[in-house]
């Protein structure tokens, strides 16, 4: 599987994949000529199973939406009386 495939089997980012890549840390991968694969079987093995994979992913799912529910935006009107104050005067 590809490192997009790979990624989303162990519950981390792409980008997580190929930054430890780079450091020569995290599960087995292969160059098959100018691709990257990865064997389930290795990704298994260094992420503790299947079932291990799958309640990470569930943790990453629940922190996400909880950091969506959490990042409401302030009201326009908020914004709006914080500039108020400012004084623009003439630019002349």
């Amino acid at each position: 599987m590809d490192t997009r495939f790979a990624a989303a089997y162990i519950g981390y980012s792409p980008a997580t994949l190929r930054l430890w890549r780079r450091k020569g840390s995290g599960p087995k991968f292969y160059n098959v000529g100018r691709f990257i694969e990865y064997h389930q079987e290795d990704l298994d093995a260094w992420s503790g199973g299947e079932e291990m994979a799958a309640s990470r992913r569930a943790e990453r799912r629940a922190k996400t939406a909880a950091k969506v529910r959490s990042g409401r935006r302030a009201a326009a009107s908020d914004f709006g009386t914080s500039l108020g104050n400012v004084n623009l005067g003439n630019w002349s």
